[in-house]
């Protein structure tokens, strides 16, 4: 009796996707893209919250030695939801397999959100199937009182995201430059940043400096810690393994040098920033202009 019963498989066993068996590192699944894709979590750059959840999912998973089970990631392409799936394989030593299934079409369809999208405003023009292609675009340009712009975004169709760009500068009285046009006036770093809660400034000051950082702004809010692009990676892991995950971390445009600018050349900016930011194509602005306080207490009021 006791053999009839170990023998007997749960049906619901039978249909399931994963196992607790444990895949070779030399299997070719488990190693695909090694050049291109993270393969730890300590690598995965952005997205914070899911990655400290996952990295609770995953530490639960490894008590109970068992797989996960049931994650699910969402949002639209390019946010590295494959890449997480990998690295979820990786941390726990299971196979990965591709595969395809319904699409999830609306809010009622989900039974758990896991796994936390980039900027939202992306995600209405993002939604399409797994053929779309997405390619990413810098623009330059000048904005109004010879301020300058560097706009980069996300695009499944480039010919209507500049035109979109492009009208948006003439409208606010800029134009659109070709690359290399403004960039001259900006440095590509790398930032880091953590709730100034966290820790003083002095002790964050020392702890980036050893894990690699350049330099480190603190303020009412938050810690900055900027990077260099090829130290980013490893200032950041370091980092988490002392603060746990930061609030944000990624590279971005930092000007060398800021205008200061009139009350109406603020109100026509900020108009122009308003607009771009709508565009579900952008992602990132970067901008050379400072408003004062003074400033911005007319335009709020």
């Amino acid at each position: 009796m006791a053999d009839n019963q170990r023998n007997r498989q749960d049906p619901l066993d039978q249909d399931r996707l994963v196992t607790p068996d444990v895949i070779p590192a030399s299997d070719p699944v488990q190693n695909s893209d090694p050049a291109l894709r993270p393969r730890r979590l300590a690598e995965f750059v952005g997205q914070g919250q899911g990655r400290a959840n996952l990295e609770t999912f995953i530490g639960a998973a490894r008590l109970r030695e068992e797989p996960m089970d049931h994650t699910l990631l969402h949002g639209p392409p390019g946010l590295g939801k494959t890449t997480m799936a990998q690295i979820i394989s990786g941390e726990l030593g299971v196979g990965f397999r591709t595969t395809s299934g319904p699409v999830i079409a609306r809010a009622g369809d989900l039974a758990a959100d896991v796994f936390s999208s980039a900027p939202p405003r992306r995600n209405e023009r993002a939604e399409g199937g797994e053929g779309d292609q997405y390619e990413e675009i810098r623009y330059e340009g000048y904005g109004a009182g010879g301020t300058a712009f560097i706009v980069e975004a996300l695009t499944d169709n480039r010919n209507r995201t500049a035109s979109e760009v492009r009208a948006a500068f003439s409208k606010f009285g800029g134009s659109l430059g070709e690359t290399g046009s403004v960039s001259f006036m900006f440095e590509k770093v790398g930032q880091i940043i953590y709730p100034v809660e966290i820790i003083n400034a002095d002790s964050m000051f020392e702890a980036a400096l050893e894990a690699g950082a350049q330099d480190v702004e603190t303020d009412n809010d938050t810690h900055i810690v900027t990077t260099v692009p090829e130290d980013f990676n490893a200032a950041r892991e370091k980092l988490e393994e002392i603060f746990g995950a930061p609030e944000e971390a990624q590279l971005t445009w930092v000007a060398q040098n800021t205008l200061d600018v009139n009350e109406d050349q603020a109100h026509t900016l900020l108009k122009f920033i308003d607009t771009l930011e709508d565009n579900d194509d952008v992602q990132l602005l970067s901008f050379n202009f400072e408003i004062s306080d003074e400033i911005l207490t007319k335009l709020d009021g």
